[in-house]
């Protein structure tokens, strides 16, 4: 088993972001994904057709973690952990892993770009006002 892994940084505090990563509407403004949010299960429709289940199994002020019941390909079973983490000035550190792929999946580089991008949507939806640059 292999998995999905990437961290940035984002200038809001962590109760901002597990509202972020758990509540439907927020997920739907940086998801682009029609959520419906039923009792700690995400269900997310993209436009393309694709429909995912995403049942929350851990939110703590520390960590989300999200199990995969339902989607495309081996996604089923696979899940997400958001990582959270005090980063100073303002900002929390968010360690992401998307875990449980088969070695050979052939969607694990498309997934793995597509978190890239949604990490990416999740930053500037909390921090709408302000340029983003890559920070190592």
């Amino acid at each position: 088993m292999t998995s999905i892994q990437h961290e940035l940084k984002i200038a809001a505090p962590r109760a901002r972001i597990v509202e972020a990563l758990t509540r439907g509407p927020h997920l739907e403004r940086w998801h682009g994904a029609k959520v419906t949010d039923s009792g700690g299960m995400l269900r997310l429709e993209y436009p393309s057709g694709v429909t995912f289940r995403w049942q929350i199994v851990e939110s703590t002020p520390d960590r989300v973690t999200w199990k995969c019941i339902e989607g495309p390909g081996n996604s089923v079973d696979t899940r997400a952990t958001f990582e959270l983490s005090d980063a100073g000035s303002g900002r929390t550190g968010v360690l992401f892993e998307h875990s449980g792929w088969t070695d050979s999946d052939p969607s694990f580089r498309k997934c793995n770009t597509l978190w890239g991008q949604l990490l990416h949507q999740l930053q500037q939806h909390l921090t709408p006002t302000k340029t983003h640059t890559a920070e190592l």
